[in-house]
């Protein structure tokens, strides 16, 4: 599957520019700046960021349970692979600053 549609995570204070080709650049800004491109689309209102993951939350399901086969073990937990209990499915907050 391909896509002319970027997500991109920012930690900057302030806006930027990048030089992007895509159709769409979906924008997620953890810090006060934001990209400033004319098809940049800021995620950083929660419900318009709630629709999208909706829309898109049977692709990615199938998309992190692809990953199992490369983890192929006898570690589980209750019947699950360990790895869903990994990084993939952490939120990683570490590197958000308060």
């Amino acid at each position: 599957m391909t896509s002319n549609n970027t997500l991109i995570i920012i930690n900057s204070n302030t806006d930027i520019s990048l030089n992007l080709d895509n159709y769409n650049n979906y924008v997620y800004s953890i810090n006060n700046g934001t990209l400033v491109n004319d098809n940049a689309i800021s995620l950083n209102s929660y419900k318009k960021f709630h629709k999208i993951a909706f829309n898109i939350r049977n692709k990615y399901i199938e998309f992190i349970g692809n990953f199992n086969q490369y983890f192929k073990n006898n570690y589980n937990f209750h019947g699950k692979n360990l790895f869903y209990f990994t990084d993939v499915s952490a939120k990683r907050t570490e590197y958000i600053k308060n």
